[in-house]
């Protein structure tokens, strides 16, 4: 299987970085590496490759119309939290979410972090946003 320079490892990246000599260097051998594509245009080619209606996703989601809209137009960057509320009704695998948390610049989930291993729970199971609500209130943390 070939890998894509997408595909090279964090790790890899930064060891690559610190043994560079000139940042340019670095810049021109890994430029397609770089996260460059916007959340709302990620956002919007999930929602069409999944044939997914935007306005049934914003009520699953729990926000406004208004909100959801400006959100999928790039005028407004939601918060993680809500981010993950409107990726859960999406059906979005791990993967799918990880790099839309890493599009908008936010810490990926992760599994040594109650909330996050609760979320990644339920991402993993196929459970929907209201049932991995109830289990972050019954473990006594914030809703998404």
């Amino acid at each position: 299987m070939d890998m894509t320079k997408q595909d090279i490892p964090t790790s890899e990246l930064l060891k690559e970085l610190q043994d560079s000599g000139a940042y340019e260097e670095y810049r021109e051998a890994h430029q397609d590496c770089f996260i460059e594509t916007p959340l709302h245009i990620l956002l919007n080619k999930l929602v069409a490759e999944k044939r997914l209606k935007k306005i049934r996703l914003f009520h699953e989601a729990g926000i406004s119309e208004v909100y959801g809209y400006q959100i999928f137009s790039g005028k407004k960057r939601p918060e993680r939290n809500k981010l993950l509320s409107i990726t859960i009704p999406m059906k979005l695998t791990l993967d799918e979410t990880q790099n839309l948390l890493k599009a908008a610049g936010y810490p990926l989930l992760y599994p040594k972090h109650e909330a996050d291993g609760i979320v990644m729970y339920g991402i993993l199971h196929e459970m929907m946003l209201s049932e991995i609500n109830e289990l972050l209130y019954r473990e006594r943390i914030p809703s998404l």
